[in-house]
Parts: C-alpha cells; sequence; structure tokens
C-alpha cells in the first residue's frame, strides 16, 4: 500500500504509442520495447516499491485546446505499466495490484505524458 500518490514524467513531449496509429507491428513492437525500457530505467530512480492495489493514471498534458481521444494512451500506458513491473516497482501487473487504468487529457503550459501511481481506495 502507499500513504500518498507517486508520479514519473516520462521523455515524450507526446504520446509515443496511441491505439488509433496503424504502425507495422515490427515497428509498434520497438516502440513498446523502448517505453517499457525507458519505463523501468527512470521508474527505478524516482520511485518507491508499491505493495497493495493501486490505479494507474496516464495524464497525457498538452498546451493547446486541440480535442483528443484521452483513451488513445491505452498501449503507451500498457508498456510504462510492463516496465514498473520489470524494474520492481509494481510486483505484477495484474488485476489484484492494478485495480484500475484510467485516461486523463489535462490542458495547461506543460507538454508531456506522466503516469500517477495511487492507492486504490
Amino acid at each position: 500500500m502507499i500513504a500518498t500518490s507517486q508520479t514519473l514524467d516520462l521523455p515524450y513531449p507526446t504520446l509515443p504509442l496511441r491505439s488509433n496509429h496503424r504502425h507495422h507491428w515490427h515497428t509498434r513492437a520497438r516502440i513498446t520495447a523502448e517505453i517499457r525500457g525507458q519505463s523501468a530505467w527512470i521508474a527505478k530512480a524516482a520511485l518507491r516499491p508499491v505493495v497493495g492495489p493501486v490505479t494507474v493514471t496516464l495524464l497525457w498534458c498538452v498546451t493547446d485546446k486541440r480535442i483528443r481521444d484521452a483513451g488513445a494512451g491505452a498501449p503507451t500506458l500498457k508498456a510504462v505499466i510492463d516496465g514498473l513491473v520489470d524494474a520492481g516497482i509494481l510486483p505484477a501487473d495484474d488485476d489484484s495490484v492494478v485495480v484500475a487504468e484510467t485516461y486523463r487529457v489535462v490542458r495547461g503550459t506543460y507538454r508531456g505524458v506522466r503516469v500517477l501511481i495511487e492507492a486504490a481506495s
């Protein structure tokens, strides 16, 4: 169980994988592996291990007013969660640990991708 939320800032100005992108399978696999590896590496340095059920939220931070499909970030979040498991931050990615995955578009002055890990209520 975690007492507070933890945030992981990813080195991407926008979502590297979206559900409506139609990449060749090899390109998609390469991007997925990159996201997974970078997430694990960054998480090891920045986050504490989590025990217990959590919700994981993908925050797609944008600086303009264009309409976006928040759920399009599912492939990116899946790769990030796998990286968190690889790094030992999450013990597993099954429904006993990750009870909910949510997606939000956040408008403001910061542009990038963040992942928020919170204790499930």
